[in-house]
């Protein structure tokens, strides 16, 4: 087995000069932690309901598997990738705050309904004359191949379909199910929470509702490196010399991360605090929160 080409992938060398950002990657680690023991704070303080759920075992929950990715993958010293991360982190962060600026419990519901159609359509797939069936035969033929998946599918459909009747839900479940025919998909679950009074809501527009819409090129500058067209990230050009190809890892931009990584956690922090430890949010939190800006500022 061939070695990388170091001038494309020196992986120890990238580590090493992660190491020089240790410092900074010591504080990510801490907010990180922060975050771990707030999801057991904030529910156990919370009323235990499918909206603290969504926020606090969903949102929050993958907002930090995203911000933990941020440190592993700094720690390897591939800002390249943990770049692409902050997209996610910015999304849901403006999701929450868009979710709990009003008609919170509207929002909660299109999103648990969404989610459950997801699991049911893919269930339906396993089930040989479902639409989802016609419409994925191999998929379809390499699930039915699994005897103890077909038996589970039936007792597994019946729960969802009982949950999406709830006399709360099923209103929503049939407006999501009107466009679905449309389209024969289920749009985000946002764009259907805003329909039929609102063309279409996408990530922009909530972002413009929350006041932040001056952060969506955030959003939109990542997307580039995410989709593989940013040329600049990947080659040097030099007049009259020849253009060479950046390494796939580099350590040097680590601090230009976490000055948007770290923000955006304690954004949502606070956001999750104000909902269910308003105390905390005014007291402890705010101690926490000049604790990590003076991390930062030594760094």
């Amino acid at each position: 087995m061939s070695d990388s080409h170091k001038h494309v992938l020196d992986r120890e060398a990238a580590i090493e000069h992660a190491g020089k950002f240790n410092k900074s990657l010591s504080l990510l680690n801490e907010i990180i932690d922060y975050g771990t023991n707030l999801i057991l704070r904030a529910y156990k303080d919370s009323p235990k309901d499918e909206k603290a759920a969504c926020l606090i075992f969903v949102f929050l929950r993958q907002f930090l598997v995203h911000l933990d990715g941020v440190a592993i993958l700094l720690s390897s010293g591939n800002t390249n990738t943990a770049r692409l991360q902050l997209r996610s982190l910015w999304e849901i962060s403006i999701v929450v705050q868009w979710i709990l600026a009003k008609d919170t419990e509207s929002k909660i519901r299109h999103f648990l309904v969404a989610n459950f159609r997801k699991e049911k359509q893919a269930h339906s797939i396993a089930m040989s004359e479902s639409p989802e069936a016609k419409k994925y035969p191999n998929l379809a033929d390499f699930l039915n191949a699994s005897e103890k998946l077909v038996k589970r599918i039936p007792d597994q459909m019946r729960f969802l379909k009982e949950y999406l009747a709830q006399h709360d839900l099923a209103p929503i479940d049939a407006k999501f199910e009107k466009y679905y025919l449309e389209r024969d998909y289920d749009e985000d679950w946002y764009v259907v929470y805003g329909r039929p009074s609102v063309s279409r809501i996408s990530l922009r527009k909530i972002a413009k509702d929350v006041g932040r819409e001056n952060e969506y090129r955030l959003y939109s500058y990542y997307s580039q490196e995410a989709h593989g067209s940013d040329l600049w990230r990947c080659i040097k050009l030099r007049p009259g010399k020849e253009s060479t190809m950046t390494p796939l890892r580099d350590a040097s931009e680590t601090n230009d991360v976490l000055v948007v990584a770290v923000p955006l956690a304690a954004r949502l922090y606070e956001m999750i605090l104000m909902e269910y430890r308003p105390n905390e949010a005014t007291d402890n939190f705010q101690r926490k929160l000049k604790e990590w800006k003076q991390q930062s500022r030594e760094q």
